[in-house]
C-alpha cells in the first residue's frame, strides 16, 4: 500500500431540527472528557453496582482488538489454506448468535473473491436443512461452528446432526470437519477437544459478543472473502486513531455519531431508521443489534427497517434516519436525501469506499453505541434485553412441558387450527369474528407513534 494514506468511510450529520441539541450533546462529550475516559477504560462512564465493575473493566478489553487481531487473522489465514489443501471446498458457517450477520453481509456482497462455496446456517428449521444438504458433498465440507458458551442449544443440535451424517457417510475422522470458533474453557471448547476438531478459534475471553464485531468480520473478511489482511487491519487502525481521544470532538466519527443518536433520544424521539440496499441490509442488521443488546432500561432507540418511504414526511416526527451505502453498490436517490433535510429531518449519511472498511465501520459503530450509552446513563455491556427474553422462553417451555402449566388465559378465538391470545383492553377491542376479522381489527388499534414487534 506504500505511503498512501487509509480512507475512512464517508459519514455526513444533517442534524434538522436536532441541531441545538445535537450541539449540546458535542459540548457536553468536550465538557465532561468522556472520549479521553472511554480510551482510558474507566468504568465509572455507566452505572454499575460493586459486583459488575470488573465485568464492565473486561469488556472495555474490546477496545484494545485492534491491536491484537492480526496474530488471530494470520491463523485463520494458515487455517484457511490447510483446509484448501484438504480438499475441503465447501464451508458451512453453523451460527445463530452476532456472528452469523457477518456472514449473512459477505454473502450478499457481489463481486469477485467471495468463497465459491460458502453457506451459513443460522437456523434449525427441517426445511432449510434439506435445502442445505442438497448442496452438499460431506466429504469435501468443513463445517465452522460459533457461539462464544457453547451452550445454544441449536448450534450443539446441528454440530451433532452433521457429525453423526458424516459417521454414516463412512468418514473415519468427522471431527476434521470442524472448526469451532468460542471462548477458552467454554461448553463448545470442550466439545472440540471430545470431538477432535481440526481446530479452534478462541476469541479473547470476557467480551460481549455485540462488542465482538471486529473479530468477526476482521476473519472473514480476511478468510472467506479473501481481502488482503494488511488493507483489513489498516483501514481498523485508521477507524481508532479517527476515534481516538486526541481528536477533537467535532471531528471524531463516534462521537459526532453517538451525540447524534443521544440528542435524538433525549428530545424524545424513539426510532432509529435504516435505509440501505440488499447488499447491506445485514451489515445494518448487526448495527441495530449492538444498539438494542447495548441499552435498555426504558432509554435507547428502536431500529426500523422499512423499504424506501414514498411519504417523506411521516419521518418528521420521532425519527432519525440513516442512510448506508457502499460505493459502487445500491444507491439511495440523492433528490429523496435532500428532501429529508429541507423537511429537517434529522439523518446521517455512510458511505463505505469498499468491503475493507467493514469491520473498522463496525468498530466506529461500538464506540459511538458505548458513548451513546455514557449519556443515557445505562451500561451498555449487560446482553438484558436477550437474557431476559431466553430466560422467559426458557420458563414458557419449561411450565408447558414439564409443569404442563398453561400460563396464557383461554384463548380470545379459536379458527382455522389457530389460537389467538389477547389481553387487557386488547382482548376487549379485537373482533371475534373470525381469525381474519380479529388481526384486522388488532391493526386498527395501533398508534400512529407506535411500531408491531413480531417475535
Amino acid at each position: 500500500m506504500g505511503d498512501k494514506p487509509v480512507s475512512l468511510p464517508e459519514q455526513i450529520v444533517f442534524p434538522g431540527v436536532l441541531s441545538t441539541a445535537w450541539a449540546e450533546e458535542m459540548q457536553k462529550f468536550a465538557a465532561q472528557n468522556i472520549v479521553p475516559r472511554l480510551w482510558a477504560r474507566d468504568s465509572s462512564l455507566w452505572p454499575a453496582e460493586q459486583h459488575q465493575i470488573p465485568f464492565i473493566e473486561s469488556n472495555l478489553r474490546w477496545l484494545d482488538l485492534p491491536e491484537q487481531i492480526e496474530q488471530q487473522i494470520s491463523d485463520v489465514g494458515q487455517l484457511a489454506r490447510a483446509v484448501e489443501q484438504d480438499g475441503l471446498d465447501h464451508l458451512v458457517v453453523v451460527s445463530m448468535g452476532s456472528s452469523n450477520l457477518a456472514i449473512a453481509t459477505l454473502l450478499r456482497l457481489p463481486g469477485a473473491g467471495a468463497h465459491p462455496n460458502l453457506f451459513l446456517l443460522d437456523s434449525a428449521d427441517p426445511d432449510a436443512l434439506r435445502r442445505l444438504e442438497a448442496n452438499l458433498p460431506l466429504d469435501r465440507t468443513l463445517f465452522i461452528v460459533t457461539n462464544k458458551s457453547g451452550k445454544r442449544m441449536e448450534t450443539h443440535a446441528l454440530l451433532l446432526y452433521f457429525l453423526d451424517k458424516l459417521k454414516a457417510a463412512g468418514i473415519e475422522t468427522p471431527g476434521k470437519h470442524f472448526v469451532a470458533f468460542t471462548e477458552p474453557g467454554s461448553y463448545l471448547a470442550s466439545l472440540a477437544r471430545a470431538y477432535k476438531f481440526r481446530d479452534a478459534i478462541f476469541d479473547p475471553p470476557g467480551i460481549a459478543g455485540h462488542y465482538s464485531g471486529l473479530i468477526h468480520f476482521g476473519l472473514f473478511l480476511t478468510a472467506v472473502r479473501r481481502l488482503d489482511k494488511a488493507q483489513v487491519l489498516a483501514a481498523i487502525l485508521a477507524m481508532k486513531n479517527a476515534c481516538g481521544e486526541s481528536t477533537s470532538i467535532a471531528e471524531n466519527p463516534a462521537a459526532v455519531l453517538a451525540s447524534f443518536l443521544a440528542a435524538g433520544e433525549r428530545q424524545g424521539t424513539k426510532r432509529l431508521m435504516f435505509i440501505t440496499g440488499d447488499e447491506l441490509v445485514s451489515f445494518a442488521y448487526r448495527i441495530a443489534q449492538l444498539i438494542s443488546n447495548s441499552t435498555g432500561n426504558g432509554r435507547g432507540l428502536i431500529p426500523i427497517f422499512p423499504h424506501p418511504p414514498d411519504r417523506l414526511k411521516a419521518l418528521q416526527s420521532g425519527c432519525l434516519v440513516v442512510i448506508l451505502t457502499m460505493q459502487g453498490q445500491t444507491q439511495f436517490p440523492p433528490q429523496h436525501s435532500q428532501q429529508m433535510r429541507s423537511l429537517g429531518i434529522p439523518l446521517v449519511e455512510i458511505q463505505l469506499q469498499s468491503p475493507v472498511q467493514l469491520a473498522s465501520e463496525i468498530f466506529k459503530w461500538e464506540i459511538a453505541t458505548a458513548l451513546f450509552c455514557v449519556s443515557l446513563g445505562v451500561s451498555c455491556f449487560h446482553d438484558t434485553a436477550e437474557q431476559t427474553n431466553r430466560t422467559a422462553v426458557t420458563e414458557h417451555l419449561e411450565n408447558i412441558s414439564v409443569k404442563r402449566q398453561r400460563p396464557l388465559p383461554a384463548a380470545r378465538l379459536e379458527d382455522q387450527g389457530i389460537a389467538l391470545y389477547a389481553q387487557g383492553e386488547t382482548r376487549r377491542s379485537i373482533s371475534g369474528l373470525n381469525l381474519r376479522s380479529a388481526l384486522q381489527t388488532f391493526l386498527e388499534l395501533r398508534d400512529a407513534q407506535g411500531y408491531l414487534a413480531i417475535c
